[in-house]
């Protein structure tokens, strides 16, 4: 088996290529919000999540199975705890 040696200009050629789509996937991607980085939903966002509806998540939030947070004033629900609550729901359910 050979081992193929590459010339100065296609390595310098490569090396801008890559660099270059880099740049251009950088570009593009957009970081999450802080809110998406924690993992907090809104309401909308929650319900459509787990499939529930205004009433559901408004008895979870009073029953306190989902605690409601408050970012800048507004209701937000933790992801995490929207996973945890579902499954002990779900477990739950199955028991009896």
């Amino acid at each position: 088996m050979s081992l193929a040696i590459f010339q100065p200009s296609f390595i310098d050629t490569l090396k801008l290529f890559i660099s270059e789509e880099v740049r251009n996937i950088l570009k593009e991607h957009k970081p999450p919000t802080p809110l998406e980085n924690d993992g907090y939903l809104t309401p909308t966002q929650a319900r459509k999540y787990i499939a529930i509806s205004n009433t559901t998540l408004h008895e979870w939030s009073n029953k306190g199975i989902l605690q409601k947070h408050y970012i800048g004033g507004q209701p937000r629900f933790k992801k995490s705890e929207i996973d945890a609550a579902f499954i002990t729901l779900k477990m739950g359910g199955q028991n009896g």
